[in-house]
């Protein structure tokens, strides 16, 4: 048996492990460990290294000097070069890569903390943006797709892949609920996680928003290769997560509902566009809105253990991974009424104690 062919591209080589991973692993993982690799495949055809035998440990510390040259977070450092290194340890195990080239990037030390992302959309700049959305004409801004994802990740706290897999029949318009299900055959699986096939209901608000988009926004014609209707539609089918994903950007940008907080002018800011929104400091990414959802949830008073049913996620990792009270939110919404309960009751008569 001969050994693996020599002039495998870097593409070709990162194919076939992400095609590997692919049993085990959700479309949202793969897509997760794609954008990381692809800085390698990036860099390799960039400089003309067409075969992955001849990607050198001196070429690889050059795009490593390169990347860090750009002040990443470290976190943002340290997860991109563990999927690498996952990589090339598979492509010099089979053949397909020099020896010794998983050994070159060395992912930052982090701590449990830093592992967690804090960032989130805050509560009050979703409400601020949501309200701008609502008061346009139907199409103009309100009702849009982009609008009506916004509302679902903001007023369901749902993972974005169970959002896409809605179908326009989990949604009851007069009973104002929507039906999360797991349908891994036809392309939709959810997180199998606390509670994954569930109903939950939704804000009449929301709910017009929804009224809206179905019935002059949304594309009945769509229906996708197994047969089902999504609700949310493209031209192409179902609203694709990497679109779900610049569109949750671009509806977060901060000037949408007031003055730029860089400083930016709209009219000419880079990051006011679909394509460019990602690089926006303030946009959110759709796990970012989610964390802001969940901690919208405990700031209107909603039970730990009910945010958990309703968002399909442990109590524990609500505390560990989602829930960043500010001191104010700390006090003001969740605890200040509780000190009302400390007063003494001044009716009360102790002249009859014994």
């Amino acid at each position: 048996m001969s050994g693996p062919p020599d002039d495998l591209s870097p593409r070709d080589v990162a194919e076939r492990w992400l095609a590997k991973q692919r049993v085990e692993k959700t479309d949202s993982t793969l897509s997760t460990y794609w954008y990381r690799i692809k800085r390698v495949v990036n860099f390799c055809e960039e400089n003309g290294i067409d075969r992955m035998q001849d990607l050198s440990a001196w070429e690889l510390d050059e795009l490593d000097a390169q990347f860090r040259g750009r002040g990443p977070k470290k976190i943002s450092i340290s997860k991109e070069y563990r999927t690498i290194n996952n990589w090339l340890e598979w492509a010099v195990n089979i053949g397909v890569a020099q020896e010794g080239l998983d050994k070159v990037l060395e992912p930052p030390k982090t701590t449990k903390k830093e592992e967690v992302s804090t960032e989130r959309l805050e509560p009050g700049l979703a409400e601020s943006i949501i309200r701008d959305y609502r008061s346009q004409p139907v199409g103009a801004h309100r009702a849009t797709l982009i609008h009506t994802l916004l509302e679902l990740m903001w007023w369901s706290g749902a993972r974005i892949g169970a959002i896409r897999g809605l179908d326009r029949g989990d949604v009851d318009l007069e009973e104002e609920t929507l039906e999360f299900h797991h349908r891994p055959d036809t392309g939709t699986p959810i997180k199998q996680a606390y509670n994954p096939e569930r109903k939950i209901g939704m804000p009449s608000e929301v709910m017009d928003v929804l009224a809206d988009y179905i019935r002059e926004i949304r594309e009945p014609q769509i229906v996708d290769e197994y047969g089902r209707e999504p609700l949310l539609t493209t031209p192409h089918g179902r609203l694709a997560e990497s679109t779900a994903r610049r569109y949750s950007n671009f509806a977060t940008v901060p000037c949408r509902a007031g003055p730029c907080p860089h400083e930016f002018e709209q009219d000419s800011c880079e990051f006011f566009s679909l394509r460019e929104a990602r690089g926006c400091p303030s946009s959110r990414s759709p796990h970012a809105v989610r964390t802001g959802a969940i901690s919208n949830l405990r700031n209107k008073g909603w039970p730990l253990d009910e945010v958990a049913e309703r968002v399909n996620t442990s109590p524990e990792r609500i505390k560990r991974h989602y829930d960043f009270p500010t001191l104010d939110e700390q006090y003001r919404e969740r605890r200040a009424d509780w000190v009302d309960r400390l007063r003494l009751d001044e009716t009360e008569d102790f002249d009859d104690a014994e």
